[in-house]
């Protein structure tokens, strides 16, 4: 399990206006590169590609098992534009 969690900040400042977010996994290195369906990384404790909010932060459980080895990226989406992403890898 890979947690992805972020908060939001308006004008530098963190707030509790969360709008709904998404996420999107690409691997971008090892084994075969590009966009990873959903359907290989959602946990139980998420629903399709949506984050949770909790205590004013954005919540995701990557399910990493079926991914293999390789570097991926994940991108948070709203409103389907990105607006932050990280990357980690998988050994």
């Amino acid at each position: 399990m890979v947690p992805v969690n972020f908060t939001l900040t308006q004008g530098g400042v963190a707030t509790c206006v969360l709008p709904p977010a998404t996420i999107a996994l690409t691997r971008t290195a090892g084994g075969t590169t590009g966009p990873i369906d959903e359907s290989i990384y959602t946990g139980s404790a998420d629903t399709g590609s949506n984050f949770r909010i909790d205590n004013c932060q954005y919540i995701y459980n990557l399910s990493a098992s079926a991914l293999g080895v390789g570097t991926y990226r994940v991108d948070i989406k709203i409103s389907n534009q990105v607006v932050g992403s990280a990357t980690f890898q998988l050994k």
